[in-house]
């Protein structure tokens, strides 16, 4: 995703996160660019019911990313670790969705999830913050956690692939065929 490492402008259409966020105030997100505690606003959205509103904004902002990034594909991936937080509603929006769950480090997570609140609030935010409390990060990457293991069950088992972190990152070739595979994904 660029908004980890990469420079990039606002209008970069794959950012769901920044789509999101200048069409709809529901996602944590807008909490950061006001500068309030990620944690608290990630608790809040990990427990509430998406508006009919936010659903119908994310479907048109990821189809407006398929228009542009996806054309002549037949998968478009979407990485927005908060939208976990609401499997059942994915799947109601895509119910032939194909979802893959990293488990990685809870540390090492933490310290990428406080890199990325830490980037996306010095291009949003109202007001500065030098550094993101790691609390908040931890705080964020539990409550992700554990919104996820409370909806996976939602989620068919041939649409569904857990793999460790580790695996990913040492042997990249052989876990992107074996997810490709399992979940019967031709291209990507």
């Amino acid at each position: 995703r660029p908004i980890d490492w990469v420079g990039w402008g606002i209008d970069a259409p794959q950012e769901v996160d920044i789509a999101m966020v200048r069409v709809v105030g529901e996602l944590p997100h807008t909490a950061i660019c006001l500068g309030l505690h990620p944690g608290d606003a990630l608790s809040k959205w990990a427990s509430c019911v998406p508006s009919q509103f936010f659903e119908r904004e994310l479907k048109r902002v990821i189809e407006w990313g398929w228009i542009h990034d996806g054309k002549g594909k037949q998968s478009y991936v979407l990485k927005t670790p908060v939208l976990t937080a609401h499997v059942a509603m994915l799947l109601r929006l895509w119910p032939k969705a194909k979802f893959i769950y990293i488990e990685r480090d809870s540390e090492e997570t933490a310290n990428s999830f406080a890199r990325i609140l830490n980037v996306f609030n010095k291009i949003c935010g109202v007001w500065r913050r030098d550094v993101c409390e790691k609390s908040s990060a931890v705080t964020s990457v539990k409550l992700m956690k554990d919104a996820y293991l409370k909806q996976r069950h939602f989620i068919p088992d041939d649409q569904l692939y857990e793999l460790r972190y580790e695996d990913l990152v040492n042997n990249p070739c052989e876990t992107v065929a074996k997810i490709r595979k399992d979940l019967d994904i031709q291209h990507v």
